[in-house]
């Protein structure tokens, strides 16, 4: 009977040990996935602002479109031109996916899972 009461014990602890094996994993997988989250914003921030006076400068141009005579069409190409050499760079984003995203998450996940094996 102290037998089979032992190994209960053992599996008990045994369940135990892992539990809190898988909350410190998920305690550090979130962490990760927080940092990547942080990185990405502030990869996106810059662009998201240049974006964004890109479409204000956009709307100016469709409102001058609307009062425009055939005089203005020259000013309004030059303009068109500006904004066109004026666009920003997203050659950046290219590799932002969400199947992206979840492979580094999963590459994250496994590395850190590694490093808790040894």
């Amino acid at each position: 009977m102290k037998t089979v009461r032992d190994i209960l014990l053992a599996m008990v602890n045994a369940t135990l040990i892992l539990a809190i094996v898988l909350v410190i994993s998920l305690v550090v997988l979130v962490g990760r996935v927080s940092d990547l989250r942080d990185t990405t914003v502030a990869m996106l921030a810059p662009q998201v602002e240049r974006l964004g006076q890109l479409t204000a400068a956009v709307q100016s141009v469709e409102g001058k479109i609307g009062q425009c005579s055939g005089a203005d069409i020259a000013m309004l190409r030059v303009e068109l031109a500006s904004l066109a050499a004026d666009k920003p760079d997203l050659s950046g984003l290219n590799g932002l996916t969400v199947r992206g995203l979840a492979t580094e998450i999963v590459n994250v996940a496994g590395e850190r899972l590694a490093g808790m094996s040894r």
